[in-house]
């Protein structure tokens, strides 16, 4: 249950940042819930990975309908002849890989700074 808010809190900052800063802001959001919330690194990375895909895959599917799968199939065209679909995959996958990499930098700042000294 906690990593579900672990990953809406990414794809909220996410979704809060994609307005304001560039494409890599997400993990800034994966970053921000990483010190917010603490957790083993592999539940930092699978909180961020879920919640940056989620944001990313469907706001790709989103623009993929809204224009009729135009963009998405002259870029599959580019790419070897991938489908609309490969590159909503791929688009969600990569941002995924963003968003967990930035929830093990926030949970490795939190250890950092915050860590109770022994």
């Amino acid at each position: 249950m906690s990593t579900l808010r672990f990953a809406g809190l990414t794809a909220a900052l996410g979704f809060l940042f994609r307005s304001l800063l560039p494409w890599w802001s997400i993990a800034l959001g994966g970053a921000i819930a990483g010190v917010l919330m603490p957790r083993h690194l592999g539940r930092s990375f699978g909180g961020g990975f879920l919640g940056a895909a989620l944001l990313w895959g469907g706001y790709a599917a989103i623009l993929n309908v809204s224009n009729d799968s135009l963009l998405a199939g002259k870029m599959g065209q580019l790419l070897g002849g991938l489908p609309a679909w490969a590159l909503i995959i791929v688009t969600a996958v990569l941002g995924g890989i963003y968003g967990g990499l930035g929830g093990i930098v926030g949970s490795q700042l939190r250890r950092v700074f915050w860590a109770p000294k022994a």
